[in-house]
């Protein structure tokens, strides 16, 4: 399995309209580090299913964390506007978001919780390889 390319991307999230925006700078950037900095052996092999995932939704935490140079929205959903489509996020992490916890480092986003969840069950990290 070759390195991710955007269109994996966008194609694991199409209804996701800010990945799609995502300048291309900002793509290539997010691209190049986690095609090149995460570890394929510690997910499979770079043939492994799990390191295209893997890449795929930690590309997807960068790019809505700030990857474009956005704010980072950190907290949970504090309010909902139907329209003209409106949503205000708290400033400040959660309780259980505390970093140490079972939410993870990357769990201000659902792409971040899916990524940590790859982690919390690879063979490397829960000692079935040496």
């Amino acid at each position: 399995m070759a390195a991710i390319v955007w269109a994996d991307v966008t194609g694991m999230f199409p209804s996701d309209g800010v990945l799609a925006a995502i300048p291309v700078a900002a793509q290539t950037n997010i691209l190049a580090h986690v095609n090149g900095e995460l570890s394929a052996n510690f997910f499979g092999g770079e043939s492994a299913p799990k390191t295209k995932l893997a890449r795929i939704y930690l590309a997807a935490h960068m790019a809505v964390t700030g990857g474009a140079g956005s704010a980072i929205t950190v907290g949970p959903l504090v309010s909902e506007k139907l329209g003209p489509l409106e949503q205000t996020f708290s400033d400040k992490y959660p309780p259980n978001m505390n970093f140490s916890g079972p939410v993870g480092i990357h769990g201000s986003t659902t792409y971040g919780r899916l990524f940590d969840e790859l982690v919390r069950t690879s063979p490397y990290r829960v000692g079935l390889t040496s």
